[in-house]
């Protein structure tokens, strides 16, 4: 069993060390099986592999979501089953697919009902790219969204996600598939904003997008539950390893990416 640390007045100061890390859904077969990465404060990293293979669970790790596996989850070197849930939420942040919107204000549904100051918004506005859509609006954030009002599109949701974290200041930000739904122009627009952030990110994507890819410090390559390669996009590439054949044939055509590489 764990205590609790308060975290009032944490600061994430360094890293987030994944060590030895496994898990088992039914204690038969493994969600997870040893994975070790590290994730150094700042840096934007993105997690890559075929439906299936572990991505999801991963962030539920993170998220402290789940918590009976083997191996530890350090933030700085502590264990993150012993932080104070409410303080720890308050750090880390996901955005996913599906955006849940209040039929309210822009801003309520930006700040969440909480108190956020002009100069707050407008930065958190800003950073999350909203700034144009909020000059359409009739009027501006304190027009009236969701079902039956103003309707968003999906990419604005995601901003008005992106926007959440800012005001909440969130330091770790963790994508679950957030852009997977949106066009590639939407898509590789939220990813930009994503990466420009001042906060650590880790990202899953099966957008095999260069020009989204290149801007990622490290990438992870994750196969059946495992982490089996790792670098940028360039040193992936150059290895021709799975993912330089998952780059080229398709990232869920796993026979075929089988077939070639028995073939090299």
């Amino acid at each position: 069993m764990f205590g609790v640390i308060s975290f009032t007045g944490f600061e994430f100061r360094n890293s987030i060390e994944i060590k030895n890390l496994t898990f088992s859904y039914d204690g038969k077969r493994n969600a997870l099986s040893n994975i070790n990465i590290k994730l150094d404060k700042g840096k934007k990293y993105t997690l890559v592999g075929e439906s299936g293979c572990g991505k999801t669970t991963l962030l539920r790790v993170l998220l402290n979501h789940i918590t009976d596996y083997e191996g530890q989850v350090l933030i700085d070197g502590a264990d993150i089953r012993e932080f104070d849930p409410a303080s720890y939420y308050s750090k880390v942040s996901i955005i996913q697919q599906n955006v849940f919107m209040f039929s309210d204000t822009l801003k309520n549904n930006i700040c969440l009902y909480s108190e956020c100051g002009e100069e707050e918004l407008n930065e958190a506005l800003r950073q999350s790219g909203l700034i144009q859509v909020v000059e359409k609006l009739p009027k501006g954030v304190d027009t009236i969204v969701g079902e039956g009002e103003v309707e968003l599109s999906g990419g604005e949701r995601q901003r008005i996600a992106i926007a959440r974290a800012l005001i909440k200041k969130a330091e770790v930000l963790l994508i679950d598939e957030a852009t997977a739904a949106l066009d590639k122009v939407t898509a590789s627009a939220i990813e930009r904003t994503l990466i420009n952030l001042d906060a650590t990110v880790l990202a899953v994507t099966h957008k095999l997008d260069p020009e989204i890819l290149k801007r990622y410090d490290e990438i992870f390559v994750m196969r059946d539950r495992e982490i089996i390669e790792r670098g940028t996009l360039d040193e992936l590439l150059e290895k021709r390893g799975y993912f330089y054949y998952m780059y080229n044939y398709g990232i869920d055509r796993k026979e075929e990416i089988e077939i070639v590489e028995e073939a090299v």
